[in-house]
């Protein structure tokens, strides 16, 4: 079979069609160029944050997610399920910390913009956090009064 051959076989009840491996290896040279963090934010106080990286380290950096979460689990209930803990054992990992020693806390630069009532507890008119879009008051109160803020 040619690179540019294709042969029609049938695995079970389907018929699937087998084609040469230099196509397949060139999407796949042209999709591990791309590797990107990408950071997504879906409500006032919740994101996701994913990593393009090639199929095999991803599937080895999850396992090793897991089993930090497992053996988190295992140790002690604080309430947290399999899914929580990984995201925290994830969020620790990244941030440099030992997982599961606390709740994720980040420290990072951010920009939150809103009335000055609100910054006071006047008032609870929404706020903003710059590449998020609006939150809520005390939230940003939050944000503005954590110690490690700057």
């Amino acid at each position: 079979m040619t690179s540019s051959e294709s042969e029609t076989v049938t695995h079970g009840n389907y018929p699937a069609v087998l084609h040469s491996q230099e196509p397949v290896l060139r999407f796949q040279g042209r999709v591990l160029s791309i590797r990107e963090p990408v950071s997504r934010f879906q409500e006032p106080v919740s994101s996701s944050l994913a990593v393009s990286v090639p199929t095999e380290i991803a599937a080895a950096c999850y396992s090793g997610v897991d089993a930090l979460a497992r053996s988190l689990l295992r140790d002690g209930d604080d309430g947290r399920t399999l899914d929580q803990l990984r995201a925290d054992v994830t969020a620790d990992l990244l941030l440099g910390r030992g997982p599961g020693t606390a709740a994720p806390e980040a420290t990072a630069m951010l920009s939150v913009h809103g009335p000055v009532d609100a910054a006071l507890s006047i008032s609870d008119e929404e706020c903003e956090l710059d590449g998020c879009g609006p939150i809520p008051a005390p939230i940003a109160r939050e944000i503005m009064t954590n110690e490690r803020s700057i």
